[in-house]
């Protein structure tokens, strides 16, 4: 009898590696095979629902945005405004000193990791644009809107040279030689090259001119504003007012409407940079190796990997589309980074971090709705992470039902949309995506119990943990995000008015948002708006049109993971692989099954706005991606996976014409300018 032979340990390890590469690609054939057998999900039946707004569109074309902007455009000669110098001079003050406001906190964040200059540069922006919010408003409620704005810009740059005194005191030769050992004018040079970029790209992206429509309340209002018809003092704004606080020094200190959205645009293309510097330096503290790779795929991927199966054609399946595409709102972009940034965060800290912490969280209630829930969610979850890590030897079932929990999970979340059209009450379906978080949740906690503990970071003392949520009430109240017209709500104005008085006037409130989002709500009830708005609906097909692509990268990356031990690294990022995928689905439960409003017309705000909550897994997943692929030490997994990742990103972007749009709007600019 012929004696069999085993294959090598080795042997068995590297067919092990090639499980991601082989997945990912037999799940993209599989993806594109359910897809193609049915006719409505073809490219041209896609395009003609998905492409409508996109491609080469005239610079300044409102066939989709809101033509009145248009009439204070800063680009209009016959418009009056300020000298575009003084506009960018100040710009460039402000910004350059919020960035260094926001510097502590990058500094906690980045820890022992090294980033280049430039990375750490524009980082700060976004930190220090949410923390400036809170004390913004304080000053606009105090004082006339004018006199503030003046205040504000020379405060904020007085600030940021107290926050760097050590730098600003030291002497100019000392300061050029640090500057010389850390490379600062290149990354000077490369800050400045990153906002640049973004100032031609927001030029005119598609059919939105300069920002997005939500912009267009602002411009409107502060037109009243200036003219004085609103009152002495700065009005305020009962949902989302991020950009009307911080943009308002830039704004009214200005007496001209034609300088109203010039400050919007540029505060917008220094956080859309900023975002990317984030999305890179989160990154590369994140990856243990190949940092770098890691970090510029996952910033290719944030904005503009596509989640169609074919990858010429960019898909939406978020009300705003990617950062790339039409996503510009700070806020929004600070809710995809927040989060993450809170994780890294959950310990002491210097004073002068924990005060910047502070206002960082009074003025994250000034974005959007889902910012507060999400960052405070980060927080539990990474305490509950050190009280759950428990060492536990995991028995092979153990290991069996955690390896199958993302499966059972997303395929649960996928079965949810075939329900609908099974059940004879379609709103039922809602309970299998509470079983599909429920599962991925489980599995996160399974994780936890066999991690080994090793050294916890020093976390917060329990003083901090209860003054955090006094904090966040404060910043709630600040900021009128959830004030509504209740007599509750106006006793608690009324009051404030008595210190501040700008908190006397009126609260403004969009006027297509009516009563708010969640008007409405009930639960589980199918809702038709989503409905309208969103392929799922359709059937099971329709949801792998749509998410099939990031389900098959989050397959690939849970097999990178492999087998559960207790490494405590890998298994941190198993945890967090398995929270995002609960967020994911939990996201859809609210925009799917909480009811409200029937559409108004063809705009159903409420799924819309709701769409947000699916940001966070989605762009998780897809920065997970990036780091598992790139530090595989398989060869072919690091190429055939980065391939795909890369495809998908690089292949839209050229097929949605974004090479010529920025050769374009480049050429618009020189033209402008004389150059040509």
């Amino acid at each position: 009898m012929q004696q069999q032979t085993l294959p090598a340990v080795g042997e068995r390890r590297s067919a092990r590696a090639l499980r991601p590469a082989v997945g990912l690609v037999g799940g993209l054939v599989l993806v594109a095979n359910i897809v193609a057998t049915h006719g409505r999900l073809s490219p041209h039946a896609l395009d003609a629902r998905f492409g409508v707004n996109s491609g080469i569109f005239p610079v300044g074309d409102a066939t989709a945005t809101y033509p009145e902007d248009l009439a204070i455009s800063p680009f209009e000669t016959a418009i009056a405004h300020r000298w575009w110098v003084l506009t960018l001079v100040l710009a460039l003050a402000y910004c350059g000193a919020t960035a260094a406001l926001g510097r502590p906190i990058v500094a906690a964040v980045r820890g022992e990791d090294r980033w280049p200059v430039a990375i750490s540069a524009l980082a700060g922006f976004i930190p220090g644009f949410v923390l400036l919010l809170g004390p913004l408003q304080l000053l606009y409620a105090a004082v006339p809107t004018e006199t503030a704005s003046w205040i504000a810009l020379a405060g904020t740059v007085a600030a940021a040279l107290l926050v760097n005194r050590d730098a600003v005191r030291a002497s100019p030769t000392v300061l050029r030689a640090r500057a010389a050992r850390a490379g600062v004018g290149w990354g000077v040079a490369g800050a400045f090259a990153l906002v640049l970029i973004a100032v031609v790209h927001r030029l005119q992206v598609d059919a939105a001119f300069l920002t997005q429509d939500s912009i267009h309340w602002y411009l409107l209002v502060g037109a009243q504003q200036l003219d004085g018809s609103l009152g002495s003092y700065l009005v305020q704004w009962a949902h989302q007012s991020d950009e009307w606080v911080f943009n308002a020094p830039l704004m009214f200190s200005s007496s001209h409407a034609g300088d109203l959205w010039l400050p919007i645009y540029l505060t917008q293309c220094v956080g859309l940079a900023s975002f990317a510097a984030l999305v890179f330096g989160l990154t590369h503290r994140a990856a243990q190796r190949r940092k770098a790779l890691a970090g510029w795929l996952a910033v290719a991927a944030v904005f503009a990997t596509t989640m169609s199966i074919y990858p010429w054609m960019y898909v939406k399946n978020i009300a705003g589309g990617q950062p790339l595409y039409e996503m510009g709102h700070p806020g929004r972009l600070i809710a995809i980074v927040a989060p993450w940034m809170a994780l890294l965060l959950v310990r002491r800290h210097p004073r002068g971090t924990t005060i910047a912490l502070v206002l960082a969280t009074i003025g994250c209630a000034f974005l959007s709705a889902n910012v507060l829930p999400q960052v405070a969610a980060a927080i539990v979850l990474a305490l509950a992470w050190q009280a759950l890590r428990g060492g536990r030897v995991p028995s092979l079932r153990l290991r069996v039902a955690t390896h199958l929990a993302p499966a059972v999970s997303l395929g649960l979340c996928a079965i949810a949309f075939w329900a609908i059209h099974v059940l004879s009450d379609p709103s039922q379906a809602a309970w299998l995506l509470v079983a599909s978080v429920v599962v991925a949740l489980a599995g996160a906690v399974a994780v936890a119990a066999v991690t080994e503990r090793g050294d916890a970071p020093s976390l917060p003392g329990r003083a901090w943990l209860g003054v955090w949520p006094a904090v966040t009430i404060a910043g709630v109240l600040l900021s009128n995000n959830l004030i509504g017209k209740t007599n509750f709500d106006d006793a608690i104005r009324r009051g404030i008015a008595h210190v501040l008085p700008g908190f006397g006037g009126e609260i403004l409130q969009r006027p297509d948002l009516g009563d708010g989002m969640f008007s409405m709500v009930s639960f589980p009830d199918l809702s038709e708006s989503a409905c309208l708005v969103y392929l799922q609906c359709q059937g099971f097909a329709d949801f792998v049109a749509c998410y099939g692509v990031l389900i098959v990268l989050a397959g690939a990356i849970w097999a990178v993971l492999g087998p559960i031990t207790s490494d405590a690294v890998v298994n941190l990022r198993r945890a967090i692989f398995l929270v995002l995928v609960a967020s994911l689905s939990a996201g859809m439960l609210v925009i799917f099954f909480t009811g409200g409003k029937p559409p108004t017309g063809d705009w159903p705000y409420q799924p819309l706005i709701a769409s947000r909550l699916v940001e966070l897994p989605t762009y998780g997943l897809l920065v997970l991606a990036a780091i598992a692929f790139a530090e595989s030490r398989n060869r072919w997994t690091l190429f055939v996976c980065t391939g795909v990742l890369v495809t998908w990103t690089v292949v839209p972007f050229v097929a949605l014409q974004r090479p010529e749009e920025l050769v374009r709007n480049a050429g618009w600019y020189l033209e402008r300018l004389g150059v040509l």
